[in-house]
């Protein structure tokens, strides 16, 4: 039984030609449910330091080893621009970073480019979350300066898979890392809701985006199935 049950876990980290550690992928994972536990919680901070809106219904993500080999795919190819929708078929987020000195251990920019998306939402003002039947909508001012923090607070987005490339070039002394984090479902659809409001479930029934959810009531996040 406990064997069973180890093999089930290792499993989820375990994606064939991975270029990322086990480690590496958990710490992903952690890191976007931590972010997104903070609105559950109230304790998200816009511009000002302000609270956002507390979410229901807010899903709780795990790694997926298609979206992984898609973002490995297209970072390996270091242009830092989105790929193309036929390409992905999923939500995107992309993140470079340059250093002059040591690169260090790349499965930790996966963790880096996190904090990085996520800080934009100390780029929304109050105008930008506006409140419509109980959710916060997607739309064009909170997109212009928080695309990526959107993507990473959908409510309704369940997996993210990640790939992480250096793509130091030339002879200049800068190296440069790129990552790119693909995500299903898909948020960032116009007048779509990035999340309902209320507070983070309590019961199995508070989840309801998808049959068979519970919830998680250490974190309050639902769990998809």
């Amino acid at each position: 039984m406990h064997l069973k049950l180890l093999t089930s876990v290792t499993a989820q980290w375990d994606c064939p030609n991975s270029l990322l550690t086990p480690a590496a992928k958990q710490a992903i994972v952690a890191k976007h449910n931590e972010l997104r536990e903070t609105i559950v919680h109230g304790k998200a901070l816009r511009k000002g330091d302000v609270p956002i809106p507390k979410a229901a219904n807010m899903y709780a993500m795990k790694w997926d080893c298609d979206l992984e080999k898609q973002s490995q795919e297209w970072v390996n190819r270091c242009v830092f621009q989105h790929s193309p929708e036929s390409f992905r078929h999923a939500g995107e987020n992309i993140f470079a970073s340059s250093t002059t000195g040591s690169l260090g251990d790349l499965g930790k920019y996966g963790v880096t480019a996190s904090e990085a998306w996520w800080s934009e939402l100390k780029r929304v003002t109050d105008d930008m979350i506006k409140i419509e039947n109980n959710e916060v909508p997607f739309g064009g001012p909170i997109f212009g300066v928080a695309g990526h923090w959107t993507q990473m607070a959908w409510g309704e987005t369940t997996k993210v898979g990640c790939g992480i490339q250096n793509c130091t070039r030339g002879t200049s002394g800068w190296k440069q890392v790129n990552v790119v984090c693909e995500y299903r479902n898909q948020g960032n659809f116009w007048s779509a809701p990035i999340y309902k409001i209320g507070d983070g479930c309590h019961q199995d029934s508070d989840c309801t985006s998808f049959q068979g959810s519970k919830c998680d009531t250490s974190t309050n996040l639902c769990l998809s199935p």
